[in-house]
């Protein structure tokens, strides 16, 4: 975890980006107390096409490419993406399995995990 009290500069970043536009300034609060953070080593697959996978990725540092594999085997690269893009998005909004993979291409990715705050019932 990010820590109990998330960082201006998360916050930060997480006014940026579109998906968040509206939320008030408690709300992205609690998506940053949510947030994790993990490291990929160039090569590790970070969400795997057909899996489902909740929770938004935020590419921090470090490159990763998107891929669509075809039954041949064949890979072909849809996107490469770079610190400030985020990914999984098919996956949060629409609960639905990944339908490409993405993998790390440096050996120090660091990317920031938002997945839905738990919530006491």
């Amino acid at each position: 975890m990010l820590g109990s009290t998330p960082s201006d500069a998360l916050l930060h970043r997480l006014r940026r980006l579109t998906f968040f536009d509206g939320l008030d300034d408690a709300t992205l609060a609690e998506l940053a107390r949510a947030a994790r953070r993990r490291e990929y080593r160039a090569g590790e697959v970070i969400v795997l096409e057909g899996e489902a996978q909740p929770g938004l990725y935020f590419l921090d540092t470090g490159y990763v490419k998107v891929v669509k594999s075809a039954p041949s085997g064949r890979e072909q690269t849809l996107r490469v993406l770079e610190p400030g893009d985020t990914f999984n998005e098919i996956g949060v909004f629409s609960r639905q399995p990944n339908p490409a993979t993405a993998v790390a291409l440096e050996p120090t990715l660091s990317l920031i995990h938002i997945s839905e705050p738990t919530r006491p019932y």
